[in-house]
This record gives structure tokens, C-alpha cells and sequence, in this order.
């Protein structure tokens, strides 16, 4: 069994992301008034939101780890 191993810059950049797209999909959440049970909706928009902001495009954001 491989250990992958993980640098703290590429643990920093997946925080920052993951912490970007938490923040918008609450807003999103909000801005529809908390409707329930539309969590992951919200959250795959915003996932396309901020790629698009970061590429240009819907392409897949660099540096983002893969896996999760």
C-alpha cells in the first residue's frame, strides 16, 4: 500500500477552495430563503462558481486535490 503524501501548500489551496465554495453555497442557501433539503444543489453551483472564477472556464480548478 502507497502513502500519498500531501504538501501544506496543497493542503492550503484545498482549504482556501473548499472554504470559498462553503461560504457561496451559504449564500446561495440564504438567498433562497433556507429552503431544505437542496444542500448539495447549492453546494455544486457554487463548485462551478468559483472554477469558473479561478480558470476562466468550467474546467477544473488548478491545484485543487484531487480526491476530494
Amino acid at each position: 500500500m502507497s502513502e500519498e503524501h500531501i504538501s501544506l501548500a496543497d493542503l492550503a489551496r484545498h482549504f482556501e477552495y473548499e472554504m470559498e465554495v462553503s461560504a457561496l453555497a451559504y449564500r446561495y442557501y440564504e438567498e433562497e430563503e433556507r429552503p431544505e433539503g437542496r444542500a448539495k444543489e447549492h453546494w455544486m453551483r457554487a463548485e462551478k462558481e468559483v472554477q469558473r472564477r479561478k480558470t476562466g472556464s468550467d474546467g477544473a480548478t488548478p491545484g485543487a486535490l484531487e480526491g476530494y
